[in-house]
């Protein structure tokens, strides 16, 4: 109540964020303060290994499980909260360019769900190899990119030296 009341009215959460509770506290707050109407919502969607024998059907279940628990009807941004990377499985939550981009991929899904009306702007979380992620970038379908940026890791905004000791993210 006191953020709305200071002017807050953004709110990220994803489903992943205390296996759903952020969601449902998130979603039960807004509710009970008859505020639903007045923010922006944006959650995430994280595909598990098992998810990639049907990407469309595991996004679309996803979201639908988010707004279900948000107690919404559409979020105002669903991101894709995996690591992009040549090939699945090179970080714990990666999957590939052509998972993303591909027919029946990620991006057809998002795109589906937009189309419907259960989500005004899609994105993605920047996190993973950046060649990938400019695939990724390049395909000028994404709206907004989430990414790793701050004082002990600028690499997603500017070169960095080769010897970089954190994840170089390739001034994505």
């Amino acid at each position: 109540a006191y953020a709305l009341e200071k002017g807050v009215n953004w709110f990220d959460t994803a489903a992943t964020y205390g296996a759903g509770l952020s969601e449902k506290n998130l979603g039960r707050v807004l509710n009970e303060l008859s505020a639903s109407e007045k923010v922006h919502v944006a959650t995430k969607v994280r595909l598990s290994v098992e998810d990639l024998s049907d990407i469309r059907g595991a996004v679309i279940e996803s979201l639908e499980n988010s707004l279900h628990r948000l107690q919404l009807s559409r979020v105002t941004l669903l991101q894709l909260h995996n690591s992009i990377t040549p090939r699945r499985g090179d970080e714990p939550t990666s999957i590939t360019p052509l998972d993303v981009l591909g027919e029946g991929g990620v991006l057809d899904a998002l795109e589906e769900l937009q189309r419907r009306g259960l989500v005004a702007h899609v994105g993605l979380t920047g996190i993973g190899d950046p060649t990938s992620l400019n695939q990724v970038i390049h395909s000028g379908r994404f709206e907004t990119m989430q990414v790793p940026y701050h004082l002990l890791n600028p690499s997603a905004g500017m070169a960095v030296p080769q010897e970089f000791p954190e994840t170089n993210y390739g001034n994505i």
